[in-house]
């Protein structure tokens, strides 16, 4: 991601951020998932002890053979990002005012900004 550097330093300051990951990076993830060294499967027939390994070797064969890793950068870069750091952690956000004068939306934990721009996202982008 390249995200602007703050002025004298003030990491509190809020930034733009674009993401871009390399080529580089995802030719290098892709070939690590392919090298993943699977457990053995699993003794039980449900999902009690976590997500089943066939699960979770769809998911990565997915994300190494199918998944728009471009369309993903392109969909969160139509949109104006930032970042600050808040209690020594970087936040990363995205600022978009609605149209409606009461709505307000948010999202929270890791992924969610991906997801909720079609899901949640602003009504002026749907």
């Amino acid at each position: 991601m390249q995200v602007v550097q703050p002025v004298n330093g003030d990491k509190t300051a809020i930034r733009m951020l674009r993401v871009h990951v390399p080529d580089s990076l995802l030719t290098d993830l892709r070939r690590r998932i392919n090298a993943t060294r699977w457990p053995e499967r699993e003794t039980i027939t449900d999902a009690s002890q976590g997500m089943r390994l066939v699960t979770m070797q769809s998911l990565a064969q997915y994300w190494a053979t199918y998944y728009g890793w471009r369309k993903v950068d392109a969909r969160l870069n139509a949109l104006p990002q930032y970042v600050t750091e808040i209690d020594g952690l970087d936040l990363h956000f995205i600022h978009v005012r609605s149209k409606e004068r009461d709505e307000a939306r948010r999202n929270s934990g890791r992924g969610e900004c991906v997801s909720g721009c079609n899901l949640r996202g602003p009504k002026e982008l749907d």
